[in-house]
């Protein structure tokens, strides 16, 4: 894809807003004018098209012509829009005015303002600016001159009044002439008619108010997006379109509930109707695995919708739960019914891992999650001597515990938070929501014993030294006694506010757990950070020291995951061109490829210079011969561990009408999963082409430079992701699904935030639970990061095992171009630094190459020490502070710098090893 340079991201940005806001306002004024026009009756909010064009016109600048020329043909409604929508507030007239003068300095517009004399009356009358610019006289003006005109008319015909009455005596008066004396009466009053009523403004239409993009959620959460020439307002939605939404999604929830529900009752009758018997492995067939594959989609639906009822409550909210909240959990529910034996269930599992081993890990999480929240399950299982041996692992042996599972750091994050939350109410005084969050712990720390990961000795040193930590950060924020400025400049400079008997005993207790061996050493800084710095998020946002609270947030999550994680960690190479075309990754076919298809750019000019017959015979033969299961050996071979797979959202759900795609391609894709899976490698499943395309952009499928971005249908796009997630829930093989993947610039980070949520929230339906399957949200462009630490530190409950994705070359666009060298070295090395920034995070696309510039002033071999060093650069920076890396790609016809396959044999790139970093430990 081509890149522009940080030099000129801020032009492109901004124009690209500009075009974004004048679309929308356009598209909506078009509505209102097409439904009349008329203010008192049109059902159209006008207020967003106001606030679009506000900020449409002043984020275009000169470019304001072109770009309104590109979105609409006729500015008429635009025009009759201004001067129809002003109330009396002077602050919105002058701003239509504004508008309206820059609109005639870029525009050709007085034909058409000419031609509609009344629309030029209507728009001289927001005052004497807009006269101005169409060069008229205001109202005033012509008043005034219309009253004197007035005057003089009538003191003239007083005049010939007086010398056409003749005075005869007092008390009597002729008149000479009375026809030409009435004629003049009548001809004064057609001349001077009573004063027109003024049009009464709509009390309504108030200024300014925002508006949400693209997609709908529920009200009382929305992240409101709202582009103003000033400034940007929150204007809480009304009632009636919150009561709508509520509906909408409590209708939803309950749907999901009950489909789940229904799942579960189908899957334990088959059990008992099968009779499969706990020992028996002969009768463990194909048939089990697939049921298997049932059972955990529906446990994992299950826990996500009850982890979605009992989601931590944010600051400032009601503490009470609602109906939700009270509601029984539905796998619990299911177990209590009685249709199979609990015994069954987990025996069936049991027998199950030992002939399936690529499914243990999910085997293992399915039992620990029927214990967590069946008690019958769990008595069963230490009950039963059979059972206790086969469920029993290190940490009950008394091993050093090296990670823990994703339920339990979780749950011990949210303890943490809702410790917090409580002790600052107490200091407020807020006895309810304090009492909430105190419920809340409880219920975190009974879930914590039900996990039984730790001893209860350990787990309830854990849980003190959290409590004490949520109490040490409060009180540090909210002292007792009010500190002076001096000592509290003294306490920050020699950290001596720092200090309490709470954090004493938080010390002890993390210390007797070390010398008691419970954990490794590296878990054991990973637990002590994850508490304390949750603490101090807490303490921080409610003090609103924002910097602060974003800072140790993200240090939580990062130590949260490598908790859980340990050591793991992607190392991989993206399977490019494989299914989604390019020229370079899928050489092969374009040399293949008849001379009247040899100009295609993309997929979809391929297909369509091909036809499609011959698309689908082509493509055919590459979806099955790009990659062969020698490659993924060499891809082994090669130190790697994981593979990303790109994969249109054609080759899921089929093309739609009009688009030249040839797909679904579902059992190529089973075989390419085969492949990864029969070779011991990790894949992350990519939806690199979103219905309608995330982009204009190549890697997207189609090369379209009039894309926009409501060209991106996020529901279908949703929808494919669906089925993607279904059809391999299963797959041991899956750790990551991409939702997307390089979306354009042009398309709001508040738009793509609540895509996200939407794409978290289908992926943990369709059964991929967090802890073993990470969704990764892409922001691309490293110039974004801002944007989306502010979504995800907003709605931080939702993102529950997720990691922002980037992409990240230093060979497109003149900021690159223009570096030196050494100046490409450097920012390799300064990478890091952006990466730490973030809470847990993937490069899945980089590669070796430099711009071309910096290859001209070196001979050959010169070049490719350079870029042996860059690339060695980058890794470094990648193994310490990202979670993992995925190298664009495996095979490339471009050239060896992005050919992973020739890196390695050549020698200009080595996989490092292993290895828990240590960079993300607090000094």
């Amino acid at each position: 894809p081509h890149r522009a340079g940080a030099a000129d991201v801020g032009d492109m940005q901004g124009q690209a807003d500009a075009l974004r806001y004048l679309q929308q306002a356009s598209s909506a004024i078009n509505r209102w004018a097409a439904s009349g026009g008329d203010l008192s009756a049109t059902t159209v909010d006008l207020r967003e098209p106001w606030t679009n064009l506000k900020a449409g016109v002043a984020k275009a600048g000169p470019q304001l012509g072109e770009l309104l020329q590109e979105v609409t043909d006729d500015c008429r409604p635009i025009l009759q829009f201004l001067a129809e929508y002003p109330t009396t507030k002077r602050m919105v007239v002058s701003q239509a005015e504004s508008i309206l003068e820059k609109l005639v300095h870029f525009l050709e517009l007085d034909g058409i303002i000419k031609e509609d004399p009344a629309l030029r009356t209507k728009l001289c009358a927001l005052g004497e600016k807009a006269c101005a610019v169409l060069g008229e006289k205001t109202v005033e003006k012509k008043e005034a001159e219309n009253e004197g005109q007035k005057n003089a008319e009538t003191k003239e015909r007083e005049e010939m009044r007086e010398a056409k009455v003749v005075v005869v005596a007092p008390g009597k008066v002729e008149d000479t002439n009375e026809e030409e004396l009435v004629a003049e009466l009548i001809e004064e009053v057609v001349n001077d008619p009573p004063p027109e009523p003024q049009r009464s403004c709509t009390e309504s239409l108030e200024e300014p108010v925002p508006f949400e993009l693209f997609w709908p959620t529920r009200s009382q959460e929305r992240v409101v997006e709202v582009a103003s020439v000033e400034q940007s307002a929150e204007v809480a939605s009304t009632e009636a379109e919150a009561a709508s939404a509520e509906a909408m999604w409590a209708a939803q929830a309950a749907a999901a509930a009950e489909e789940t529900r229904r799942m579960l009752r189908g899957i334990f009758t088959a059990l008992v109707a099968r009779d499969y018997h706990p020992l028996d492995a002969a009768r463990c067939s194909e048939a089990s695995t697939q049921l298997f594959m049932r059972l955990y989609t529906a446990v994992n639906r299950a826990h996500w919708e009850q982890q979605r009822r009992t989601r931590p409550v944010a600051p400032g909210e009601s503490g009470e739960g609602g109906d939700d909240a009270a509601r029984p959990d539905i796998l619990a529910d299911a177990l209590a019914e009685g249709l199979c034996d609990p015994r069954r269930v987990l025996m069936f599992l049991l027998n199950l891992a030992k002939l399936r081993p690529l499914y243990r890990r999910r085997i293992e999480s399915t039992t620990q999650m029927l214990m967590q929240v069946s008690p019958v399950c769990r008595d069963i299982a230490r009950g039963d001597a059979f059972l206790s041996a086969k469920l029993g692992n290190a940490k009950a042996q008394g091993q050093a515990v090296d990670v823990v599972s994703y339920a339990f750091a979780s749950m011990l994050r949210w303890a943490c938070w809702d410790a917090a939350w409580h002790w600052v109410y107490v200091r407020h005084g807020r006895d309810t929501q304090a009492a909430h969050h105190l419920q809340e712990w409880i219920r975190r720390e009974q879930a914590l014993e039900e996990l039984a990961e730790l001893a209860p000795e350990a787990l309830g040193k854990l849980l003190l030294a959290a409590w004490n930590a949520a109490q040490h950060t409060v009180l540090e924020r909210y002292p007792e006694e009010p500190r002076s400025f001096g000592a509290w400049i003294k306490g920050a400079i020699w950290r001596q506010e720092d200090k309490s008997v709470h954090k004493d005993e938080f010390f002890a207790l993390f210390a007797a757990q070390k010398e008691s061996g419970v954990f490794t050493e590296s878990l054991h800084a990973d637990l002590y950070w994850l508490i304390w710095n949750m603490a101090w998020y807490v303490a921080n946002k409610s003090k609103s020291f924002s910097g602060q609270a974003r800072a140790v947030l993200v240090r939580a999550e990062r130590h949260l995951q490598r908790a859980f994680r340990g050591d793991a960690r992607w190392r991989g190479v993206n399977l490019g061109g494989w299914f989604v075309l390019e020229p370079g990754p899928s050489g092969t076919l374009w040399d293949n490829l008849p001379p009247t298809a040899q100009a295609a750019t993309c997929e979809w000019s391929c297909c369509e210079a091909l036809g499609p017959s011959q698309a689908k015979r082509l493509l055919d033969h590459h979806r099955r011969a790009h990659f062969t299961k020698r490659d993924f050996e060499e891809i082994r071979a090669g130190g790697l561990t994981h593979v990303r797979l790109p994969i249109g959202a054609w080759c899921v759900a089929g093309p739609r009408p009009g688009e030249p795609y040839v797909g679904p391609c579902l059992g190529d894709l089973d075989r390419a999963m085969d492949l990864i899976e029969g070779e011991g490698l990790r894949v992350v499943l990519d939806l690199h082409g979103a219905v309608g395309g995330e982009s204009g952009e190549r890697p997207c499928g189609h090369e379209d430079t009039g894309w926009k971005a409501g060209h991106w249908d996020f529901q279908a796009s949703l929808a494919a992701l669906r089925t993607l997630c279904e059809r391999y829930v299963g797959r041991a093989c899956v750790c990551g699904v991409g939702v997307c993947n390089e979306p354009a610039t042009s398309v709001p980070a508040g738009v793509l935030g609540r895509y996200y949520e939407a794409a978290i929230e289908t992926v943990r339906l369709a059964g991929m639970r967090a802890g073993e399957v990470t969704v990764l949200l892409p922001i691309f462009t490293e110039l974004r990061t801002s944007d989306f630490l502010d979504l995800w530190e907003a709605n931080y409950p939702k993102y529950e095992d997720c990691a922002f994705d980037l992409h990240l070359y230093q060979c497109f666009g003149p900021y690159w171009n223009s570096k030196s060298v050494s100046g490409h070295m450097a920012a390799a090395r300064e990478r890091a630094n952006l990466l730490r920034g973030m809470p847990m995070c993937c490069v899945s696309e980089w590669s070796a190459a430099l711009p071309l510039a910096v290859a001209q002033d070196c001979s050959e071999e010169e070049f490719r020490v350079v870029c042996r060093k860059f690339a060695q650069l980058q890794l470094e920076a990648y193994e310490t502070a990202t979670h993992g890396w995925f190298f664009w790609t495996w095979k490339d016809s471009a050239g060896i710098v992005w050919d992973m396959q020739r890196c390695i044999e050549e020698g200009l790139l080595k996989v490092p090893g292993g290895g828990r970093s240590t960079d993300l430990v607090n000094p």
